[in-house]
């Protein structure tokens, strides 16, 4: 069964398995937590937070959400808001909460500052300053404790979640993505891809190739032979230039040989001797990172006395966090050093598993989970390593065939079905939750989702909240209205067309089983040698129709969810478990898909 839920059917003729759940992770996730480290903190009945104007100056006047927990010494009212003694700089929230002795959390969504008003322009212009407070009224003996404040970018709040590692502007914070993942069981033979949502070119030099000799999960490893020509890399991008910001490098290796070469390295960023970024080895026992800009050399984390044991596999995190730098090995802090350094922007590729440098220098052994974040760093103290491929794109494909979808916006998982703080397993019940606006997922244009003329399955839950312009749009593969989608459309019916525009292969228009807001509904489309059938709930409705539309003639088209034949048509709804098989299922696998389902439904 795949881990969707599904029939058992063999592999190869399973070209997409995405789900909201699998991915570990979710795109709602917040960029950071803008505002101050803040524990638990009791004010009397008025009170000032932390002074939000370098978030707005930082970050833009954009939609910003704001959640914390409240308690009170004894129910009543509290006024949270913006305040800056007589004037405020900037217009952001001013809301009342009722609140009891036990914690709430409040969130406040959706908020967009405004720029300095003419009171705080003409009688304060140098007093930089927009507080957040909070005011229960003089006299009333009402005195709140706040915790968790939690400030990100977008339209609603994700769960709180609290980490180690403190520093001023990114505090129990989340990364915004992660910006390159390479797996070792993604791709084959010397095909690498990028997991995470930016999908990066991943190109290679030498024999560096997939390897299942050794696999620290299963599906495989990367494998570097060691003899200076043999690295991945990816062209310059500013999702690696991290100046004096925050930033986590991490990965699994198992090494043959940490001292068969000098200076074999893990990562590095290199244009010249005197510009670059590189984390190496010195030997079996020192690993160093090491920096120049424009001459000028930055950081001095230079760590000895560790043995690294050829053979074994390791986890390895590279953190800066705030003016330190960090590196763990398994979880356990081997050093780390204090001092403040900008990484200059070295316009030269990311290299992994080299430093970029000569003819030498390379890494000699296996590594898996290549990650690179910028803007974060996950850890600031001891923690446990990965126990289990950490599938960070937000459409992971666990069909082996493609390397994930990309999500057009990040704030589209339903976050109610997440336990709070749950984030790196989170609850079954995830789904994917589209706002009728500009969110969908893109799965390219990969010659697995191409079936010509032949046989092929698509199914997928779906729940839909509105029509967007009587419309709804679960599936396409098109450009304008012609190719392949599948539709709903208003007062409630499932369409499907392949060829021309709205060419249906689905039986009469009568006969069609009327669907309603808010239910879930699993849907099935199949063509079987020519003959095109669909099904609602497992069970099949209208009758067959014969359709030979050469699918091959869309191969410039991406495969979409979400999203119709024309750039605004979007879908309002939610969607889970999107199974794409190259073959033809049998009525009896269809059933047994929904069947494996339903309960996770409700159906």
């Amino acid at each position: 069964m795949s881990a969707a839920g599904g029939p058992r059917i063999a592999r190869d003729n399973m070209v997409m398995c995405l789900d909201a759940h699998d991915a570990k992770s979710y795109p709602g996730e917040p960029t950071t937590n803008y505002f101050g480290h803040l524990d638990e903190v009791t004010l009397g009945e008025f009170g000032q937070l932390g002074n939000l104007v370098p978030i707005f100056e930082t970050y833009g006047l954009v939609p910003y959400t704001m959640s914390m927990d409240i308690k009170v010494n004894k129910n009543g009212g509290v006024y949270v808001y913006m305040q800056n003694g007589s004037y405020t700089k900037y217009s952001f929230v001013a809301i009342s909460v009722s609140c009891t002795k036990e914690y709430q959390r409040f969130t406040f969504s959706n908020l967009t500052p405004a720029g300095p008003t003419a009171a705080w322009t003409a009688n304060t212009p140098t007093d930089h300053r927009a507080m957040l407070a909070m005011y229960t009224g003089y006299g009333t003996d009402i005195n709140p404790t706040v915790r968790n404040i939690q400030i990100e970018k977008g339209s609603y709040a994700t769960p709180f979640v609290g980490r180690t590692g403190k520093n001023m502007n990114h505090i129990q914070a989340r990364p915004t993505s992660v910006n390159l993942l390479i797996h070792g069981n993604v791709g084959s033979g010397q095909s690498f891809y990028d997991s995470s949502p930016n999908k990066h070119t991943v190109s290679v030099n030498g024999d560096v190739t997939h390897s299942n000799t050794k696999s620290k999960f299963s599906g495989g490893s990367i494998y570097f032979d060691g003899a200076g020509d043999d690295y991945l890399y990816v062209a310059d991008s500013d999702d690696w230039h991290v100046g004096s910001g925050d930033f986590t490098v991490d990965m699994w290796i198992n090494g043959d040989d940490y001292a068969n070469v000098s200076y074999p390295a893990l990562y590095s960023q290199f244009v010249d001797d005197n510009n670059f970024l590189c984390l190496y080895f010195a030997g079996a026992s020192r690993i160093l990172l090491w920096g120049r800009n424009a001459g000028s050399a930055y950081s001095t984390l230079d760590h000895t006395g560790t043995t690294w044991t050829a053979g074994v596999w390791y986890h390895v995190a590279l953190v800066r966090n705030g003016t330190t730098t960090l590196l763990f090995r398994d979880g356990v802090l081997l050093d780390s050093v204090t001092e403040s350094w900008t990484a200059s922007n070295i316009t030269g590729a990311l290299y992994v598993g080299w430093w970029g440098y000569g003819t030498n220098y390379g890494f000699k052994g296996y590594m898996d989970q290549f990650r690179f974040t910028k803007g974060t760093a996950l850890w600031g103290s001891a923690f446990t390593p990965p126990t289990r491929r950490n599938l960070k794109a937000p459409a992971v494909d666990l069909s082996g065939s493609d390397d994930g979808g990309n999500f057009t916006t990040k704030a589209m998982t339903d976050v109610t079905t997440y336990r709070d703080g749950q984030v790196i397993e989170p609850v079954a019940s995830a789904v994917w939750d589209f706002d009728g606006t500009d969110d969908y997922i893109s799965c390219g244009n990969g010659s697995s989702l191409n079936f010509g003329t032949g046989d092929f399955t698509i199914g997928f839950w779906v729940n839909i909240t509105d029509w967007v312009g009587n419309w709804a749009w679960p599936i396409s593969k098109a450009p304008g209205y012609s190719g392949m989608f599948i539709a709903l459309t208003s007062p409630g019916y499932f369409r499907a067309s392949l060829g021309a525009w709205f060419t249906d292969v689905i039986g009469s228009y009568s006969s069609e089983p009327a669907i309603s807001f808010g239910t879930w509904y699993h849907f099935t489309l199949k063509r079987a040698s020519g003959s095109v059938t669909a099904y609602l709930n497992g069970n099949q409705y209208g009758t067959s129709v014969a359709n030979t539309y050469d699918l091959g003639t869309e191969s410039a088209n991406s495969f979409n969810i979400g999203l119709g034949p024309d750039a605004t048509a979007n879908t309002n709804g939610r969607f889970g478990a999107v199974q794409v098989y190259k073959t033809a299922l049998t009525a009896q696998q269809v059933k047994q898909s929904f069947d494996s389902q339903r309960s996770r439904f409700k159906v």
